[in-house]
């Protein structure tokens, strides 16, 4: 995702603030945030946007301070593994596809 941070866009600025949202979101679930994204955001705070420039501040700070990342992005059940069973929904659909 980070190179989508160095695309030109038709709305440059919108489409970068969501990509920036994207990836602080994915640091916030996994922990990680490498080399070459933090040199991406440090980049950004000084964006002629002055919207990415403080989302990019913001981003590097809750880097800096795990507690107040897990308390912005709290990991929730919407992001567990589920476990799908194909067969059972399968037969499931396939039962209602008779009653009508």
């Amino acid at each position: 995702m980070g190179e989508l941070l160095d695309r030109s866009f038709q709305d440059t600025a919108v489409t970068k603030g969501w990509v920036l949202n994207g990836i602080v979101k994915l640091i916030a679930q996994t922990g990680l945030c490498p080399a070459p994204i933090k040199a991406q955001l440090q980049a950004l705070t000084t964006h002629a946007s002055p919207d990415l420039q403080q989302r990019a501040v913001e981003a590097l700070a809750m880097i800096q301070h795990g507690t107040a990342m897990q308390q912005v992005f709290p990991t929730d059940a919407s992001c567990e593994d589920l476990e799908v069973r194909v067969r059972s929904l399968s037969k499931q659909l396939t039962s209602l596809a008779y009653q009508y």
